[in-house]
């Protein structure tokens, strides 16, 4: 299955904190605060511009419980038969990159 996961890095401790800090119940918390969003989802497609909408006006509440951009970072994982091509836009990039957020992908054969 393809999906995009916003990842924030932090202690366990603060994870409750981001939830409301965020307004978002995350998907998975066993290493690090995770939300996922899968291909069935219907915000999948604009996966990118909805992390952004989560955190952009929230680095200042973020950083008091020590979450810094190089914290956060967004993973889309792919799994795929034959061959493989992944676009991102200007403007996913873009945005990305104002906020100092890392995009990570990792795709593996089926």
């Amino acid at each position: 299955m393809t999906e995009y996961i916003l990842k924030i890095e932090a202690y366990k401790e603060f994870f409750p904190q981001i939830t409301n800090i965020l307004g978002v119940e995350p998907s998975k918390t066993d290493y690090v605060w995770e939300l996922s969003i899968n291909e069935n989802n219907e915000v999948f497609t604009k996966a990118i511009a909805y992390f952004i909408s989560l955190i952009e006006h929230k680095h200042s509440e973020l950083e008091k419980i020590n979450i810094t951009r190089a914290s956060i970072s967004v993973w889309l994982y792919k799994v795929y038969s034959g061959q493989c091509n992944i676009e991102f836009s200007p403007d996913e990039m873009r945005k990305l990159s104002d906020h100092d957020i890392t995009l990570c992908v990792s795709c593996w054969e089926e």
